[in-house]
């Protein structure tokens, strides 16, 4: 997720965004109003923002090599870690091992699938990879990812369940995936008048909030994340766009955050790792915290703050262990050394 050699500021800024956002849904007790913000945005914004720094100029065995070596061996090493750490973190009775290995290389929503998103890109990069490298008119492009995503949607709908490696998402992902590529080679100069500015900015953020309070009003606040699609599927697909447009807005005039652009420039350990440190933390707090026995104000305290705290404590515990990483581990992500 972060192989690009030349960085670009904003687009780290949003998947920086997008990961603390994906710590917090990962919080047991996060609360539904945060999960209304979160949940239309952090998904589709990741995938964008992967579309957007999406290359075909190798030859395709150089770019799959490529690809196994940055995504598939990291997904296989983290994976490991992480069953074979799960006894020790989790402090709690936990499925045979041969099981959990089984289901993770069967990777099937659901089950042992901590790092599914790992999965699901490697798989999405290389459909993605013809689309790009072989379909030039941009209409024959957006109909082609339009059908995909479509695809996915009908299949789930009509009670399509999760099949292995996350197939059930090729379609919609290569749909998110094809409006950032879009955006950087067709859009992005075009709309930059209107990206770049504050005021729009806020504009979007004030149309997406309204978008929440009419899902939650006229299609009883119905589920919508990236692949959940609500109620409504026209509703779902105008929802993502104003999504996608305020994440970009934001993101273009966002200030120079160090903290946010490295979380963004390491989403790969970061999202490896986050479940294990998380969980650790959820376990120490609740030792000293008796859940059953709250008032309702220390309640409405751990739920609204204490999640906040466990998302940005978790970013901090794992910065060291990053730069452990990159500075003498590199050849773990695939990279070169510095």
């Amino acid at each position: 997720m972060e192989a690009a050699k030349k960085r670009v500021a904003w687009v780290d800024l949003i998947k920086g965004y997008a990961m603390l956002l994906v710590f917090m849904v990962h919080v047991d007790f996060v609360p539904r109003e945060y999960m209304r913000i979160i949940n239309p945005v952090f998904l589709s914004a990741f995938f964008f923002a992967s579309g957007y720094t999406f290359s075909v100029k190798r030859k395709f065995g150089e770019f799959f090599i490529n690809k196994v070596r940055t995504i598939l061996v990291p997904f296989l090493f983290f994976g490991v870690i992480n069953i074979l750490a799960t006894q020790v973190i989790t402090l709690s009775e936990q499925e045979p091992l041969k099981e959990q290995l089984v289901n993770f290389f069967l990777q099937i929503r659901g089950k042992g699938d901590e790092l599914w998103f790992l999965a699901c890109i490697f798989v999405v990069f290389i459909v993605f990879y013809p689309i790009v490298k072989y379909i030039h008119n941009v209409y024959v492009f957006i109909i082609l990812i339009t059908i995909m995503s479509l695809t996915d949607v009908i299949y789930t709908v009509n009670g399509g369940g999760p099949l292995p490696w996350h197939l059930q998402l090729i379609g919609v992902s290569c749909f998110f995936m094809g409006l950032g590529n879009l955006y950087k080679r067709y859009w992005e100069e075009k709309m930059e008048h209107f990206m770049g500015n504050g005021v729009f900015a806020i504009i979007s953020v004030i149309v997406y909030a309204l978008f929440i309070i009419l899902n939650y009003y006229v299609f009883d606040d119905a589920d919508i994340c990236f692949n959940s699609y609500g109620k409504n599927i026209p509703f779902y697909y105008i929802f993502s766009f104003i999504a996608l447009v305020m994440a970009v807005s934001l993101a273009k005039n966002s200030g120079e955050y160090k903290f946010i652009k490295f979380v963004g420039a390491n989403t790969m350990v970061y999202f490896a790792l986050h479940g294990k440190i998380e969980r650790l933390l959820m376990t120490v707090l609740f030792k000293f915290v008796d859940a059953k026995n709250l008032s309702h104000a220390t309640e409405m305290i751990i739920t609204y703050l204490g999640s906040i705290v466990i998302v940005l404590l978790t970013a901090l515990i794992l910065i060291p262990v990053i730069i452990f990483i990159n500075r003498y581990c590199y050849f773990i992500l695939g990279k070169s050394k510095q």
